[in-house]
């Protein structure tokens, strides 16, 4: 990442629908995804922890 690209990114949670069940979403897109190596198709792994997600590209496939 150079000088000028974010390395902290502040997001929306949104709701949305799962048929009737209402859901948190969490969009991830952009440029700088691919920049950090997530590229389409490639596939990640999260940690979940209490207010906290670390995603990083799962590299067992």
């Amino acid at each position: 990442m150079n000088e000028k690209q974010k390395s902290n990114r502040r997001k929306k949670v949104y709701l949305t629908y799962q048929g009737n069940n209402p859901s948190p979403q969490i969009r991830l897109e952009g440029k700088w995804l691919e920049q950090l190596g997530f590229t389409a198709g490639s596939f990640v792994s999260i940690q979940c922890e209490e207010g906290r997600l670390v995603i990083e590209k799962d590299t067992t496939q």
